[in-house]
């Protein structure tokens, strides 16, 4: 149960760095603070904004195409950064192999994070300072932002709110870091993968007034191992700074302790 357990992590956690800008960190932005076409949206506004958020909850769903079959991935969690605590609930479907969902919840409380699949609770500490490099999910979207020109190509309504369409095209850095950090992760959980991505291209919903973001939706194709793949990701962001209680269940105050060695060990 246990060896399962680990592999399947491992699986997972390629498979959302693969849609998830969360290994942007770092990057430098874009010279100018205008969208490229002219339009009244500010790149620095948005960036502000995005500052400002400290407790928000948010839905994403996922759809990943390749040769052998398709993986769907929905989600829905919250975040408060301030108390530095993160819920996360998962189902991935796959009609790879033998195919079938697995479902997983994940709780990230200070530095430790732990992880019911199964019926089984584990805990392992937090690879990276998520809360000191504004490593959540939010945050992330403003590196992905700060690496190119804005392109206003539309609007929408977004929860009852009047959002203009924001294009953000991937540049050559935003995918060499994108390509180096997947296979970093990758090596990390002791698999083989080797990416090309072809081309990335973001769509960020932004409120009109306020410029707080509301949706990110993404567009990705790559060859992973030499086989084509194609990746789309919504993600939801919603309840911006209203209060989040996030509680880590009884269950997991006796979970198990595992290692990063251990998410990768193939035995």
């Amino acid at each position: 149960m246990v060896t399962r357990l680990k592999r399947v992590l491992a699986v997972l956690a390629v498979s959302l760095l693969l849609v998830s800008a969360g290994c942007l960190g770092g990057l430098t932005g874009s010279d100018g603070n205008e969208s490229a076409n002219g339009d009244d949206v500010s790149e620095s506004e948005i960036l502000s904004q995005i500052e400002e958020i400290e407790t928000y909850q948010f839905e994403l769903n996922q759809s990943t195409e390749t040769p052998e079959g398709n993986v769907t991935i929905t989600a829905d969690g919250e975040v408060d950064e301030p108390n530095e605590r993160m819920y996360l609930s998962m189902t991935q479907e796959m009609d790879v192999g033998l195919g079938g969902a697995i479902e997983m919840e994940q709780y990230v409380i200070g530095d430790t994070q732990y992880v019911l699949m199964q019926g089984v609770w584990q805990q392992m500490e937090v690879q990276e300072d998520i809360w000191e490099e504004e490593g959540d999910e939010l945050s992330e979207q403003g590196d992905v932002i700060e690496t190119g020109e804005l392109e206003v190509v539309g609007t929408e309504t977004i929860n009852d709110v009047e959002t203009t369409v924001v294009r953000v095209d991937g540049t050559d850095e935003l995918i060499d870091d994108l390509e180096a950090d997947v296979e970093e992760d990758a090596q990390q959980q002791q698999m083989q993968s080797e990416v090309a991505i072809d081309n990335v291209t973001y769509h960020f919903y932004v409120d009109e007034e306020t410029h707080t973001l509301h949706r990110t939706e993404m567009e990705m194709s790559m060859e992973e191992n030499g086989q084509s793949v194609q990746t789309s990701m919504e993600m939801t962001f919603f309840e911006h700074n209203e209060p989040v209680d996030i509680e880590l269940p009884e269950a997991a105050e006796d979970a198990e302790e595992i290692d990063d060695d251990a998410m990768g060990d193939p035995a």
